[in-house]
């Protein structure tokens, strides 16, 4: 009967055999002798040196009925199973780096501009909402004077950057600034970068009369 993985005696682990055996079966080849293909379940379990060898039997040849049944066995020979390498994970790319520039201080005139600059492409919104500054007292909103949240678009591998602005009544912004007085913006933006992270950012400015 054919064994394939019968361990040898010079084998390392005969201490501990993990003989595994089952029939072998035949394959055509090209030269028109058969080949005979042999699977083992345990083989390739623990990474180490395997000692294994075929034998065939004549006992279920036609032919040799009424012989002395005799077996052949091949040289033992091994078969190194190596371990499985472990797989390096994938790197995940750092988020996106995202600013927002504008002026520390702006003078009250018609527009309001800054830019949001990403590292890479995204896609979110950005938005600024008004305070009046009255000395140490506490701020106060001034609803009227926010930009409503914008769409941002940068699109490219290398990304970019995107202008806003907000056109105002200069008459509207000088009754609301008065002298000695001033309004803070504060700037955000969220967006989302190429590989789903969500990134934000934060910034102020001053709008003096």
């Amino acid at each position: 009967l054919p064994s394939p993985d019968a361990y040898h005696p010079d084998s390392p682990t005969l201490g501990s055999p993990d003989v595994d055996s089952g029939p072998g079966a035949a394959q055509p080849s090209a030269l028109g002798r058969p080949g005979y293909t042999f699977i083992s379940q345990s083989a390739g379990v623990i990474p180490r040196d395997l000692y294994w060898e075929v034998s065939f039997s004549t006992a279920q040849i036609p032919a040799c009925v009424g012989q002395v049944v005799s077996e052949v066995s091949t040289p033992p020979r091994k078969l190194t199973v190596l371990q499985v390498p472990v797989p390096i994970p994938s790197r995940v790319p750092a988020p996106a780096r995202v600013s927002i520039n504008v002026s520390a201080k702006l003078r009250v005139s018609s527009t309001v501009a800054y830019s949001v600059r990403c590292s890479e492409g995204c896609t979110g919104d950005t938005y600024y909402q008004a305070y009046l500054l009255r000395g140490h007292a506490k701020p106060i909103r001034v609803p009227l004077l926010d930009l409503a949240p914008r769409r941002v678009s940068i699109a490219g591998e290398w990304g970019g950057a995107e202008r806003f602005t907000r056109h105002y009544d200069k008459r509207l912004l000088k009754s609301t600034v008065h002298t000695g007085g001033e309004i803070e913006l504060r700037f955000g933006v969220k967006v989302k970068d190429l590989a789903g992270n969500t990134v934000r950012a934060q910034g102020t400015a001053l709008l003096r009369a």
